[in-house]
Parts: C-alpha cells; structure tokens; sequence
C-alpha cells in the first residue's frame, strides 16, 4: 500500500502576471502557510490523504487460487 499526504495552497493569479512570478508566489504562500502552522499555531492547513493498493497481477492471481 502507498500512502500520499499533501498540502496546497490556492492564489490568484493575475492577468499581468508572468507564470514564474505566481510559481514563486505560490511556493512562498505554501512555505509561509505550513510554517506558520508549525511554528505559531497559526490556522491547519487541509492535508490531503490518498491511499492506493498495488495493482493484482497473473502472479498474485496464481498465489491466491493455489
């Protein structure tokens, strides 16, 4: 089994804006987000959970028939 945990964050980008400029802004407002949370209490942050379980193959197949 695999287990995903993340953390986003959402901001508006401008119409003016270059791509590189909102990239950097982004990873600065999800870097401020989380340390904010750590370090002084500040609001949670949603973090999400995936889970996924391999996928069976012919072998697996074959162990559990026999």
């Amino acid at each position: 089994m695999k287990i995903i945990a993340s953390v986003s964050v959402e901001i508006i980008v401008s119409d003016t804006e270059l791509l590189d400029e909102a990239q950097a802004r982004a990873i600065d407002t999800l870097i401020d987000s989380v340390d904010e949370w750590i370090n002084d209490n500040g609001i949670p942050p949603i973090i999400k959970i995936e889970y996924s379980l391999p996928a069976i193959t012919e072998d697996d197949n074959n162990i559990f028939l026999n």
